[in-house]
């Protein structure tokens, strides 16, 4: 039986991790920002619900920067979402631009993800977490259907413990990598096992290809931080919309 995705993401990351420490934190509203010592900086969604001082205690009381990058990257195992928030923006951190051009069979493609894939008229999507910015452009090709948590956010959103049977009617799933967060991602991955065409999406992505080997995810749509002021972003309570100035979209194909 496949190891949790959060296990392997930890397990392909680890080696990178050995000799690296974490240099800042910052615990915003909506996201977590991890600086490196070697100056590389990753994000990663945090949900509001996490911002108790029960949650916060769960850290510890020691301060985060200083800490072995190897240290926090096994937080992405914990029970505590806003652990996993720490350890997958320590992954994301450790995913530097220059690994990625080192990866042997990358192939890095900048842009948005409906640039990187075909929609036919005839298939349907799932859309797991509501991305906005997509759905008209989305709705104008083909049938989409929208799984969320918060289903207020917008009309015709849909339960997201209704996801799974969702992902088991579609042609291509859309699956936000907050899911990592909040521990749904490996019961999301089963249900879309049948699925053409499966993307992890947004800035939690963590872009290891390696790690996903064996799961039915063939794309990879994230973000590399390429302005470090994105932690300034993060203090501030900013999410993606913010993000865009400091980070480049990418998407990397799996098979």
């Amino acid at each position: 039986m496949r190891k949790i995705l959060a296990h392997w993401i930890e397990e392909t990351l680890a080696c990178f991790a050995v000799d690296r420490r974490v240099v800042d934190v910052r615990l915003g509203l909506k996201a977590v920002g991890v600086k490196l010592d070697d100056g590389t900086c990753g994000v990663a969604y945090r949900f509001t619900k996490d911002a108790s001082c029960d949650d916060i205690s769960r850290l510890g009381h020691e301060s985060l920067a200083g800490r072995k990058a190897s240290e926090l990257l096994t937080w992405l195992r914990t029970e505590n979402s806003l652990q996993r928030s720490v350890g997958l923006a320590v992954a994301n951190a450790l995913i530097s631009p220059d690994l990625l051009k080192a990866s042997a069979n990358v192939k890095i493609v900048n842009g948005d993800v409906l640039s990187a894939i075909e929609i036919p008229t005839s298939e349907r999507i799932a859309m797991i977490g509501y991305f906005e910015p997509m759905v008209d452009k989305i709705r104008k090709r083909c049938a989409l259907e929208i799984y969320e948590f918060n289903t207020s956010m917008a009309p015709e959103l849909r339960e997201s413990s209704a996801a799974p049977e969702g992902l088991k009617r579609c042609d291509i799933a859309l699956i936000t990598s907050t899911t990592i967060v909040n521990g749904t991602i490996d019961r999301l991955l089963e249900a879309a096992t049948d699925c053409r065409e499966v993307v992890m999406l947004g800035p939690s992505t963590p872009l290891v290809p390696e790690a996903f080997a064996g799961t039915p995810v063939t794309l990879l749509s994230g973000v590399v931080v390429v302005d470090n002021e994105i932690l300034r972003v993060v203090s501030e309570g900013g999410g993606m919309r913010r993000f865009k100035p400091y980070v480049r979209k990418v998407n990397i194909r799996l098979n």
